[in-house]
């Protein structure tokens, strides 16, 4: 039996450059904070697209990896982060499941 994935809708609330970006906690408890180019949240507790710098494994495994992920965010390449962003809108539909 197959069952579908658990849908939420939310929406690009804003669209800043270049942004005040730091997180929560890591799963050890410490502070993280990034600076990036592109930022675009579309959840009130702070998850959107950017741009991720520190990131160098952009495989279709890497987020299994230990420390390969996000913490809820979508991370965007450096060479079409600017892309993405100058194509999305505020109020635009972001669907997440």
């Amino acid at each position: 039996m197959t069952t579908m994935p658990l849908l939420k809708a939310s929406f690009i609330s804003c669209i800043n450059t270049p942004p005040p970006f730091s997180g929560e906690k890591n799963d050890d408890g410490s502070s993280y904070a990034s600076k990036v180019q592109y930022w675009s949240p579309f959840t009130i507790d702070g998850c959107g697209f950017h741009d991720a710098p520190w990131r160098t494994d952009w495989s279709k495994t890497a987020y299994q990896q230990r420390h390969g992920g996000s913490h809820g965010c979508i991370n965007m390449k450096n060479d079409v982060a600017g892309l993405g962003y100058h194509a999305l809108t505020p109020n635009e539909p972001v669907i997440i499941y």
